[in-house]
Order: C-alpha cells, then structure tokens, then sequence
C-alpha cells in the first residue's frame, strides 16, 4: 500500500538526516518509527488496562505485614554489603 503524508519541512529534514545517517532509506526509517509508535502505544494500552483492573485494590493487612516483612528480610541480608 502506498501512502502520502504531509509533515512540517524541519522534521522531513530531520528524518532525512537521521536516515542518511544510520544507512537507510527514509522509507524504511519511517516505516520503523511508525512500528515502534504503535509498539510503544498498544504496550501503554495493555498498562492502562491492567491498572484499571488493580486500582481499586487494597491490600489487606496480612498483604502489608508480608510485603514489610520481606523489605526488614531484604535489609536484614544486605546490612553488611558495601554498594
């Protein structure tokens, strides 16, 4: 399929440049942004999606004493390590 799109002369320049300067036709540089775009855009719908589901959730408190119980572990394991 062939498509015709319109786009401000500064960013034609800069798709042009980055092309030219990573070896590949502006076709094939287009293509892979676009790619990446609808990657990056279905990728933030499935995050949105699993959010929705989680954010009414609230940890009871056996969930809170675990999750403190595993930091104070994790401290405890680490105390003597030098970063």
């Amino acid at each position: 399929m062939t498509t015709t799109i319109s786009m401000p002369q500064k960013l034609c320049e800069q798709v042009a440049q980055t092309a030219q300067s990573i070896g590949v036709s502006q076709r094939r540089f287009l293509i892979a942004a676009i790619q990446e775009y609808l990657n990056a855009y279905k990728a933030n719908a499935i995050r949105n999606s699993v959010n929705n589901v989680y954010k009414n959730y609230a940890p009871d408190e056996f969930e809170l004493r675990l999750q403190a119980a595993g930091i104070e572990s994790i401290r405890e394991l680490t105390k003597n390590d030098t970063w």
